[in-house]
Formats: C-alpha cells, structure tokens, sequence
C-alpha cells in the first residue's frame, strides 16, 4: 500500500518533456525499462536494444499519439509517465508509468504519478476516457489504480506466461465524467 505521509507531502515531483531533457536522462529509460525488477511487471518483458530505443525515442518526438514526461524528484530523474495511442478525434489514450529507481518505490510516489497522469490526460490533453493494463500479479499497482478511480472493465485470462505461469492481464479505465479533481 502507498504511504503517503508527511514527508510526501512535502515533496515536489517535476515532470519534464521528454523533448526537455539530455540524451543521458533519455538513455537512463531504456536502463530502466530493461532492468527485470521494472520490466516483470509489463506487457512486453522483452530487452530492449539501443537500437530498438533509439527508434522508440524518434517516434515520440516525431509524433503526436504518444506523449512522454521523465519524473524528477530533486532534479534527479527517478521515473516516467506516459500517455500513448492519443486518439484526440476518440478522445482516448492508454497511459503508463515507472520509478526506474528503485530507492524511490515504495514511497507513494506511484500515486501521485496516477494523479498528475489523470489531469495531464482529461485536463491538458482534453481526453474523454484514459486506460491502462495491469498484469494480475502486479496487485500493489492494481490496488492503486483502484483507488485512484479506475475501474476493471476486461480481464485477458492466462494471456501471458511469467515464470512459466499464466498470467492474466486486466484493462482499466477511467472517464474524465467520473474523474474527481477536487479528490487531489
């Protein structure tokens, strides 16, 4: 469960452009996308080359579907945001989210990733509806989506093998309707 104590409160997360930041923060996602503790808990656990995150980083900064902020906590980035398949006409994009160090798990940082994501999707982009995915065994990030207001609207069942065990996948969403800013 997140904690979100004094401490927390008192913190001040930044989120910055990925088009605002060096080449070395940049580099510093596909470290953490490839470390097995971040990438165990995503869709596609495969590794990710320089090559292949080159690409990935030249698609964002060309296109308009995927937005990308890295998350600093005292000027040391620590983590990413994302919203991607930006359908503006639909009004809907599916979000994500990493701390990619790992001395920052674990500390309520999570939920107020969700909480900038959420406004970022239905107050700056304009979106009508924001969704993720979340493996089955990821309960920790499960609950946390929950509580934030998003709701299970599909279960893929045993649509993934981790650890040679299926695993289910859940679809959440969430309607700018049902978002409570003022619940921030």
């Amino acid at each position: 469960m997140d904690r979100l104590g004094d401490d927390l409160i008192k913190m001040t997360l930044l989120f910055r452009d990925l088009a605002d930041v060096s080449e070395e923060v940049r580099s510093l996602l596909c470290v953490w996308r490839n470390d097995p503790f971040i990438s165990k808990s995503m869709i596609s656990c495969d590794f990710i080359t320089e090559e292949q995150h080159l690409m990935w980083l030249d698609s964002v900064l060309k296109g308009q579907s995927s937005k990308v902020s890295v998350v600093f906590y005292e000027d040391k980035p620590i983590g990413m945001v994302s919203i991607r398949d930006i359908d503006f006409v639909q009004g809907h994009g599916e979000w994500g989210l990493y701390i990619g160090e790992r001395d920052y798990i674990g500390r309520g940082l999570g939920s107020l990733m969700v909480q900038h994501i959420v406004g970022w999707g239905f107050s700056d982009l304009g979106l009508r509806r924001l969704y993720t995915s979340v493996l089955s065994t990821n309960e920790r990030a499960l609950a946390m989506y929950i509580r934030h207001g998003f709701r299970v609207e599909g279960c893929w069942r045993e649509h993934l093998l981790r650890d040679g065990k299926a695993v289910d996948i859940y679809w959440m969403g969430m309607l700018r309707s049902e978002w409570a800013p003022s619940r921030y």
